[in-house]
């Protein structure tokens, strides 16, 4: 009965044209599988001879810099979500995280990744087989000059030539994996090409072309057509152009099309992308970015460059006062990996952003390799002065805003649940907020933890229950599968502003209709105290995770302390309980925390205030007194001091 349910709410979701296209796409896939019934290498789809390498060297040669780093240092594993394969031993690359192996010799299209527990998380599998280590091999070689480090990267390619025949395994199965995929290749083959013997050369190359040949006759398309697309486009023209010396197609220009065309549907006009995840808005800036930047060495008309930076300031806002800045899905995916070594994504995009639009949206003490490698040479030219932040920002398009005064950061979500028909990235978080204090965080996102296995944590870190925001006893927005959501909450910011001491934010929702869930921020300068108002019809419960880091100490039934610095302060107007919680920090990783948890029946009580401060606030009949001095609250629009006076 579930999965009737699901197709019953997939094709809901659907268009007339996404089903025609769909029933398309079963027709292509039955003849790749009568085409390709027998296991055949990618090395002999094409069979390919190239004559001449000169032409296609140079056109890479423009666009990739050999990168020069004798000291820098490498890890000689690779770590994928917390496990460690070594370099320089035989890679299974069909193994699961629960140690079992996908079928290597099955048609791609024949395997379902879906619930397998058996084998586990098809993420943890794609990561290895999205070949980021390949181009730190390469320049790590072309530096050092050891065969060691030559023979590994020429026997890992080969490896997974042989066992990975075309169109069979599950490292088939995605063209956005084959195009990051083909993306490394293309990378490895510019640091050491003037090394490589002949045949070699002609084998990666040739892997490349019949890569994105597939690719590009398989674009993601209708609700499948986010960051997918983006990336699948931005490769296939970058391939295409490289290749074309010795091998004829129009991907060039097809995949700047699709992205001249793309990046206004999939991202506000105000720089929020539309799926609603910060890290997918991150991982689409970044490689807009480099296409970009390879757009300008070939001199061709450079893609939204206006867009892409109000993209690139969304992520400095967030990132400029909070260490955990993450909402809706993410699975920690990068598209350059050039060393190994634990960095943080967001600073890696801020630096490049910084660089290349030579704005200092972020200090950069030492570039890193990444950013070395896609703009070291203009790396002198940003500007001295840092790129000046407000303290109130609002996207009201991307349904975002951001409070960043003083020791305070909030962030308020009154976006969509997510992009298109299916919103598959989203997460039920209308009107919820995450909160640091002192660059620590306080109230933070549950994260994501799991995508295709364990359905119930799957659901689990989606939920509402699972956000800073009212709930009731069901979720805002209704989950139909891993990617799939059925009726969606309406979201709102009905008002905000800012003046002397004051700033204020008013947003609603009707996910829970035909009650509507109100709820207004305020938070006042001065006094850096954050008063949080929600009015509701109906019973609910207000829900405040914590950072597993952190600590409380219970003052009374309506007050805490939260051991973050020196100290902050949770008062809420109704009683507390405190309650398990599990946030995830990154993916496939999960853990244990507290959450403060507050029941109202809001028929008898309409409102319940919560305030967050650095001082004991008690909080009686809307007055309130801070330092001595006496305060009372109006409305989310009105904070009265003892010396207010009326104008």
């Amino acid at each position: 009965m579930s999965k009737l349910k699901w197709l019953y709410c997939r094709l809901k979701a659907m268009s007339l044209g996404e089903i025609l296209y769909r029933f398309h796409e079963k027709y292509k896939k039955i003849m790749y599988k009568k085409t390709y019934s027998t296991s055949k290498s990618v090395l002999e789809v094409n069979k390919m001879k190239i004559t001449t390498f000169e032409d296609i060297d140079k056109r890479i040669e423009n666009i990739f810099q050999v990168l020069e780093v004798e000291k820098h240092k490498f890890k000689s594993d690779i770590s994928i979500y917390g496990d460690s394969l070594l370099k320089y031993q035989k890679i299974n690359w069909h193994k699961g995280n629960n140690g079992r192996e996908w079928p290597s010799e099955k048609s791609c299209f024949d395997i379902s990744f879906k619930n397998r527990e058996d084998i586990g998380e098809i993420r943890y599998t794609w990561e290895v087989n999205r070949f980021l280590f390949l181009p730190g091999l390469a320049i790590q070689y072309n530096c050092g000059g050891d065969k060691k480090v030559y023979d590994t990267l020429k026997n890992q390619f080969y490896s997974w030539i042989d066992e990975n025949p075309f169109l069979k395994g599950v490292n088939w199965a995605s063209p956005m994996e084959i195009a990051l995929r083909s993306y490394q290749l293309l990378i490895t083959y510019s640091q050491i090409k003037d090394k490589m013997d002949k045949q070699f050369k002609e084998d990666i190359l040739s892997t490349i072309i019949t890569s994105i040949n597939y690719v590009a006759h398989n674009f993601s398309r209708f609700s499948s057509a986010n960051n997918h697309l983006i990336v699948e486009a931005a490769i296939t023209s970058i391939v295409g152009y490289c290749v074309e010396p010795v091998y004829a197609q129009n991907w060039f220009e097809k995949g700047y099309n699709v992205l001249k065309k793309e990046i206004p549907l999939q991202v506000y006009e105000d720089g929020v992308n539309k799926e609603q995840s910060m890290h997918y808005h991150a991982f689409v800036l970044d490689i807009m970015m480099q296409y970009n930047i390879f757009l300008k060495k070939i001199e061709r008309e450079v893609l939204h460059e206006e867009i892409i930076f109000k993209m690139a300031e969304f992520i400095g806002y967030l990132y400029k006062n909070s260490n955990n800045i993450d909402f809706g899905d993410s699975d920690d995916a990068k598209i350059l990996d050039l060393d190994g070594r634990d960095k943080n994504y967001y600073e890696y995009v801020l630096q490049l952003a910084s660089v290349y639009y030579k704005k200092k949206l972020i200090f950069i003490n030492e570039p890193l390799i990444e950013v070395q490698f896609l703009l070291g040479y203009l790396f002198d030219k940003i500007e001295n002065e840092p790129y000046e932040y407000r303290k109130f920002k609002v996207y009201e398009k991307g349904g975002y805003s951001i409070i960043n005064a003083k020791s305070n950061f909030l962030l308020f979500d009154s976006g969509a649940l997510g992009f298109g028909s299916i919103a598959a990235h989203g997460h039920a978080d209308a009107l919820s907020l995450v909160y640091s204090h002192n660059k620590e965080s306080v109230f933070v996102d549950s994260g994501t933890y799991i995508y295709n296995i364990q359905s119930k944590w799957r659901d689990y870190f989606r939920l509402t229950s699972n956000h800073n925001t009212l709930t009731t006893e069901k979720n805002q927005s209704n989950i139909q599968g891993p990617f799939l959501w059925s009726q969606k909450a309406n979201v709102e910011l009905v008002d905000y502003g800012e003046d002397s001491n004051l700033i204020y934010l008013y947003g609603k929702h009707d996910g829970y209709k035909p009650n509507i869930h109100h709820r207004a921020i305020s938070y006042m300068k001065d006094e850096e105290i954050i008063i949080v108002e929600d009015e509701f019809k109906g019973k609910g419960i207000l829900n405040y995770i914590l950072d597993s880091n952190l600590t409380l100490e219970k003052i009374n039934k309506n007050l805490v302390k939260i051991n973050v610095g020196d100290g902050i302060y949770f008062y809420c107007s109704k009683p507390y309980k405190i309650v398990e919680k599990w946030i995830s920090k990154s993916f496939l990783h999960k853990e244990k925390t507290i959450g403060i948890q507050v029941e109202n029946d809001f028929y008898v009580e309409k409102k319940v205030y919560s305030i967050i401060s650095t001082k004991p606030v008690i909080f009686k009949d809307n007055k309130f007194k801070y330092n001595k001095k006496n305060y009372t609250y109006c409305s989310y629009k009105n904070v009265r001091g003892d010396n207010y006076e009326k104008h």
